[in-house]
């Protein structure tokens, strides 16, 4: 979640990345994997969401503890909504 929080694109750079990946001829794609583990830290009681935010303030954030989970929330859900938006380029023409 600190690509999608802190990264240059955000969360719509993250899903971009993510969604551009291709994998080598027998593997499984990534996307999903990567959705799985997103979808653990939408809920801001999760204990995913709990260890981000404590690394967060491990690091020197010093935002309440419910701002960080419901931060974390919001930047899984963010991600995951641009990771199925349509885009432009997947021919759909917005």
């Amino acid at each position: 979640m600190f690509v999608v929080m802190y990264g240059a694109g955000g969360a719509r750079g993250a899903a971009e990345a993510v969604a551009s990946m291709t994998m080598p001829s027998g593997r499984s794609p990534v996307t999903p994997i990567v959705e799985a583990a997103a979808k653990r830290f939408v809920d801001p009681e999760s204990r995913w969401t709990a260890a981000a935010v404590r690394q967060l303030r491990e690091s020197g954030d010093d935002a309440e503890v419910d701002q960080l989970r419901a931060d974390v929330s919001v930047a899984a859900q963010s991600f995951l909504r641009e990771l199925h938006e349509p885009r432009a380029s997947d021919g759909f023409g917005y």
